[in-house]
């Protein structure tokens, strides 16, 4: 059950470092990651209120630059949050012109692209950090902003994507300690961890896929030797990447072609495999039972077996109305 539960952890950003790491006992009294210490939405050993307002169980409200979609992710006295700041004089509309774009908002100003943390107690700043200062590819979605990825603790770091504008680790004092770039202009795909080993993933109107080692390092490691493996061709775009044992699987942009991987030296393993009788693949698939479970926008769920061979199994009917029972 604990092998389980920890593949299941894998498919969140970073979370098998914090796990792995010397506070372990500190996460379930933290807020890591978007989506909690257990990446369910679930706070084991938290009681809030149930009610507030501006004069009721409400501690501080400090202002923030720009704009943020992000979680805002909490380690003991520090709450980390990030921001998309809009800087210098206003620029000519221009709108992303990229073919399949839709409602995204055009591009008026240069931006920073922040992080800050917060003393937890009294909502005074701790720090602000800009780490990277462009005129944005394309505008973001009208829902949302240029700082929607949330940011990753592990109790000593702050892990921050900015998607095409880099990948960020600051230390609890706000020093940046290694950055790296190479992805698309628009990046979906979560990405996942083991080992010190980083797997980001991005299609579109670029496709790439790499392993970063994160272990020992430092400065701008974009296209050094820390990037230990990078793929051109069937990268994922909406769902995310699956670490599962020594494999990683991903599927093509949202198609139902699943490709498996050695995760340690980004080779065939056996490579690509058409799904059949599923298609328009949102969903990221999971791994449970030595099988991989891919469920498309009508609730059919296919599933395969983790084995050299990577063997298609079966078709489930309605895997939103019944049980997946992995066939032997």
């Amino acid at each position: 059950m604990l092998t389980d539960r920890r593949w299941l952890w894998l498919t969140t950003w970073l979370l098998l470092l914090v796990c792995a790491s010397p506070a372990r006992c500190q996460v379930a009294a933290n807020w890591p990651q978007w989506r909690g210490p257990l990446g369910t939405g679930v706070a084991p050993d938290a009681t809030p209120p149930t009610e507030w307002n501006p004069d009721k169980n409400v501690r501080w409200k400090t202002a923030l630059p720009g704009r943020g979609h992000s979680t805002p992710i909490v380690w003991n006295d520090r709450v980390f949050v990030t921001a998309a700041v809009a800087v210098g004089p206003k620029l000519p509309p221009r709108p992303s012109g990229r073919p399949g774009a839709h409602d995204n908002l055009p591009v008026t100003s240069e931006y920073k692209f922040v992080v800050m943390a917060i003393n937890r107690k009294d909502g005074s700043v701790v720090w602000e950090k800009s780490v990277h200062q462009a005129v944005p590819l394309e505008g973001a979605h009208y829902t949302a902003s240029l700082a929607s990825a949330s940011p990753v603790t592990d109790g000593k770091h702050v892990f921050a994507h900015f998607g095409s504008h880099g990948l960020y680790c600051l230390d609890f004092d706000g020093d940046v300690i290694w950055e790296c770039g190479g992805m698309s202009a628009n990046i979906v795909a979560t990405p996942v961890s083991a080992g010190g080993i980083l797997y980001v993933g991005s299609s579109y109107e670029k496709r790439a896929l790499m392993a970063i080692r994160i272990t020992g390092a430092s400065g701008d490691i974009t296209d050094t030797d820390h990037v230990l493996w990078q793929r051109s061709r069937g990268t994922p775009y909406v769902p995310s990447p699956l670490l599962y044992g020594e494999s990683l699987y991903y599927l093509t942009h949202y198609q139902n072609i699943i490709t498996r991987i050695q995760a340690e030296s980004g080779t065939d393993d056996p490579g690509a495999f058409r799904l059949g009788g599923i298609g328009n693949v949102y969903a990221s698939p999971v791994g449970a039972g030595k099988n991989v479970f891919v469920t498309d926008g009508a609730c059919m769920t296919s599933s395969a077996c983790q084995n050299p061979s990577l063997t298609y199994m079966a078709i489930t009917a309605r895997a939103c109305d019944y049980a997946i029972k992995a066939l032997k």
